[in-house]
């Protein structure tokens, strides 16, 4: 039987492994491990296996990723921007469509740290547009929806609506006052 101590030897401790003591006998059908090397000589300590943190867990693929709000905003926000002037698709056009469309204020740390996010994971792509007098010779940042990110915007719609279908009426008919969410748009 193996009960666990920690190893005294500094090496040990240094690579990670965990040093345990030998009970003799061992139990019925059990041998030793060939992993097992005494830390010193004449020494009942053994190091029995490699203790090193495991690797930290793979990130969620795009299919698991969930969307936060404002990531949502965003990539909204930069969908309906595309479509009309994608010269109005870079940081400040965004945080103003926000703003306008949810009525929400974005701060632009937030907002410059969700496009980084999403650039990271691939929804979206920004690159320099051109040089304008108006900037002072100082070229935007102009951001677009990738294929990766319109999946994911529309991964992030259709669990919204499987979990609000059949709600939103229910939802409505609990608020003391203000606009209907069922059939808004």
């Amino acid at each position: 039987m193996f009960l666990p101590r920690l190893a005294g030897s500094t090496a040990a401790r240094r690579i990670g492994r965990v040093a345990c003591t030998r009970s003799p006998p061992l139990p019925a059908g059990m041998s030793a491990s060939a992993r097992e090397i005494p830390l010193q000589p004449g020494s009942d300590s053994y190091v029995v296996g490699d203790m090193t943190p495991s690797p930290t867990p793979s990130a969620p693929s795009a299919t698991d990723k969930t969307l936060g709000e404002l990531e949502q905003a965003v990539m909204f926000a930069v969908l309906h921007l595309q479509r009309v002037d994608e010269e109005l698709c870079y940081s400040m056009g965004i945080r103003d469509e926000i703003e306008r469309r949810a009525g929400r204020r974005v701060a632009p740390g937030a907002l410059y740290t969700v496009l980084d996010r999403l650039e990271g994971h691939g929804y979206v792509r920004g690159d320099l547009g051109p040089s304008t007098p108006k900037r002072g010779g100082r070229r935007k940042k102009l951001f677009r929806l990738e294929p990766a990110g319109v999946d994911a915007l529309a991964r992030s719609v259709d669990r919204f609506r499987g979990m609000s279908r059949g709600l939103l009426g229910h939802l409505d008919a609990l608020r003391p006052h203000g606009p209907s969410l069922e059939g808004g748009s």
